[in-house]
């Protein structure tokens, strides 16, 4: 078994109702990259992003924010 940690960006926008677009007005952080933090294709984050999308979405909980999954489930709705 090899556990990654998942940023759960996508599901969150899914129950804010928010588009990418709207986050990124939010957060001044660019389109593409917000698009590549929801699809899994960015392997690091630096604090400084997380905090500001985190604030943005008024997160408070963590755990809301990753979640580890199995490598194998890396691209599921998992």
């Amino acid at each position: 078994m090899n556990l990654k940690v998942k940023l759960r960006l996508k599901e969150i926008l899914y129950e804010k109702n928010m588009t990418q677009a709207q986050l990124s007005q939010l957060t001044g952080i660019t389109q593409p990259k917000i698009s590549e933090l929801v699809n899994m294709k960015r392997t690091t984050i630096k604090i400084d992003t997380l905090n500001t999308i985190i604030t943005a979405l008024e997160i408070t909980d963590v755990d809301r924010v990753f979640k580890i999954v199995d490598e194998d489930d890396w691209f599921s709705g998992e």
